[in-house]
């Protein structure tokens, strides 16, 4: 028995070994993905002196050696795994087969040269005339690359995830959980540090004090929307891992990512993680009260303490300085002109896509989106820094079309159906933990170019937070059911009888 168990613990390391070498080959995936950039110290979308690129893909010098590091990774990942090839295997190896294919093709049958002729969205009257010229052969190849990369991890996941489904413990995900945690958590000490005046500014402008303005905090990104969208994923963490281990310091990591969302100024984190608060109290006390009455107590007396300062400011303090300052903001807060510019980006790219047939079914591929659409920004003067339509669930459509359009909805359906399962068949709380975090994220992708399916660096983050978890924990499921299921009963029995 005792030798059994000695197996049975290997297989369970091997497993983990084989987690974490996969999310090694996710972040390499991300290096992959980058767009071109270049050293661009003077524009105002530089990250640490470099900037995005329009017409080009990263730098070959560091294209090749990540493309080799990923290849070689994801073989020996393979043959560790050593998957077998049945009808399932097969059929999985085929559509990505076609699939790559589908994208090789995009590329090099793009048109060499396409002249737009588009409405000005702010002057019906005036057409933009805008040319896009065929991009190099060198750039197209390691664009092309990239993609069909990124395709080919897709692919890793459906094929190995299936078979990951021994760690009951769930070790790597849970500290996975925590990675993020702590990244949001250092990026707001190293706020505090480089951009505390700014942060202290903002306080003293929420608290009432005359002379100061609300202005924008950042960390070690450059826009504040990247950072609050950290702060959000910290959030997200502690609500999957609050769910799975109920535990005080999630607890303590929520309030702390959600409140400094305020101080950075970012709507849409505050948005996001103040909803995610208010739901996982509410869930949580729920279906927690009696099994975890520490955590559970500690919400309700947040909850009452929320709507005891809600009432006060609303009554006996609605004249004092600060609680007019808080009510002129949450007015501010509502006015959508934001939304508005996104709906207009959305518009614009559209026009775009659906200038022709070919762009619709085949995309504009990223190097041509970004190019025509920063001359068309620049032309009608409207912030042509940001190349981006402002929405997760499309921005893959514009670069690959609506064929990966289609399949990207589907998946989005399938992952929704997980949850679903999960949250009838296995436990309300791991349900609830997901259809909570999915939430959060499926809002962020509205109004932000990052999703799980988009060809681009930092939407690998949504991968390692949320797909690769809720694939994990399905796989074990499906592995385990019935063992899960009778222990669960068992559990059940004890809890009534004590």
């Amino acid at each position: 028995m005792n030798s059994q168990n000695r197996i049975f613990q290997q297989e369970i390391k091997r497993e983990r070994f084989d987690y974490v070498l996969f999310l090694v080959l996710t972040c390499i995936l991300a290096l992959v993905c980058l767009k071109g950039f270049r050293l661009a110290p003077d524009i105002s979308n530089d990250w640490n002196s470099l900037g995005f690129s329009y017409d080009s893909s990263i730098p070959l010098i560091l294209a090749v050696p990540v493309d080799i590091l990923y290849i070689i990774i994801a073989i020996w990942f393979l043959a560790r795994r050593k998957v077998v090839f049945k009808k399932k295997q097969l059929f999985i190896t085929t559509i990505f087969i076609i699939l790559a294919v589908y994208r090789i093709s995009s590329y090099f049958l793009f048109p060499e040269s396409v002249e737009f002729s588009l409405a000005n969205p702010f002057d019906s009257a005036q057409l933009i005339d805008i040319k896009f010229t065929d991009y190099a052969l060198v750039d197209k190849c390691i664009e092309c690359i990239a993609e069909v990369i990124f395709l080919f991890h897709l692919y890793l996941i459906a094929m190995v995830f299936p078979t990951l489904n021994k760690d009951k413990k769930d070790v790597v995900s849970l500290a996975v959980f925590g990675l993020f945690a702590a990244v949001a958590i250092v990026m707001t000490i190293y706020s505090m540090i480089t951009e505390g005046d700014k942060l202290l500014g903002n306080l003293y402008f929420y608290l009432g004090k005359p002379g100061y303005t609300l202005t924008d905090a950042v960390s070690f990104t450059s826009h504040r929307n990247v950072f609050g969208f950290f702060l959000t994923l910290g959030v997200i963490s502690q609500v999957l891992l609050l769910f799975k281990k109920p535990n005080l310091f999630s607890v303590i990591i929520i309030l702390y990512c959600s409140f400094f969302t305020i101080l950075i100024h970012s709507r849409t984190s505050i948005s996001i993680c103040f909803l995610l608060l208010v739901l996982t109290i509410v869930s949580f006390v729920i279906l927690n009260l009696r099994k975890h009455p520490i955590v559970s107590t500690s919400f309700i007396l947040i909850l009452v303490a929320a709507i005891v300062l809600i009432s006060l400011s609303l009554t006996v303090y609605e004249d004092t300085p600060l609680i007019k300052r808080l009510m002129e903001e949450i007015k501010r807060f509502f006015d959508f002109t934001s939304i508005n510019n996104r709906i207009d980006h959305l518009s614009t790219s559209l026009n775009l896509l659906t200038y022709h047939p070919y762009f619709f079914w085949m995309g504009l591929g990223r190097v041509p989106f970004m190019n025509t659409y920063h001359q068309y920004l620049v032309a009608i003067n409207y912030e042509p820094n940001t190349v981006t339509c402002h929405n997760g669930y499309l921005e893959p459509f514009f670069f690959e079309g609506a064929v990966m359009g289609i399949l990207y909805l589907i998946s989005y359906v399938v992952l929704f159906g997980f949850i679903i399962y999960l949250f009838i068949k296995k436990d309300k709380n791991t349900g609830i933990g997901y259809l909570l975090a999915g939430l959060g994220l499926a809002v962020h992708s509205i109004f932000e170019m990052r999703a799980l399916f988009i060809f681009d660096s930092t939407s690998i983050l949504f991968m390692m937070i949320f797909l690769f978890p809720l694939l994990k924990d399905y796989s074990y499921y499906l592995a385990n059911k019935k063992v899960i299921i009778n222990n669960r009963r068992y559990e059940l029995l004890v809890y009534k009888l004590s």
